[in-house]
């Protein structure tokens, strides 16, 4: 199974691994704020996500097309509702370093897009070069060489 087939556990799982190591490398090397600021930043990403996804893929089954639809419309609305009341409260609320927030805040928003590309990448290097069914009987894969 790739990646792109997997759950969005999977997802939320690297956004949080990526925001925690994130913040313990700045934590370690920038300090006490830079880490809890990355935090911060990350949260603000990931909890409107993990709602997102939970209203999501509440709906299952063909019959429930227009409400899968509608779930996608009214949970990304209230992402991106909550998403700016979470970076209201905070900015409002706790004393934080802006870039380790927005460095955090935009990697876990990259995340996302990144874990597919990055399995694409390497579903296609497989396919071309190691174990595919066309490279062990010698026959001449389907992948192009860019140089």
């Amino acid at each position: 199974m790739s990646l792109a087939e997997s759950t969005p556990r999977f997802f939320m799982g690297a956004q949080v691994f990526s925001v925690l190591l994130l913040s313990l490398l700045l934590w370690v090397f920038k300090g006490g704020m830079a880490g809890y600021s990355a935090v911060l930043g990350g949260i603000t990403v990931i909890l409107p996500n993990f709602y997102f996804a939970r209203r999501l893929f509440a709906q299952t089954g063909a019959q429930a097309m227009n409400k899968i639809v509608r779930a996608f419309y009214v949970g990304e609305a209230m992402k991106l509702a909550l998403t700016i009341g979470l970076c209201f409260l905070i900015f409002k609320l706790i004393p934080v370093a802006m870039l380790p927030f927005f460095i955090a805040f935009i990697i876990a928003q990259a995340v996302v897009f990144l874990v597919p590309l990055i399995d694409m990448i390497s579903s296609r290097y497989s396919a071309c070069h190691v174990g595919s069914d066309k490279a062990k009987s010698n026959e001449q894969p389907e992948c192009t060489s860019s140089t």
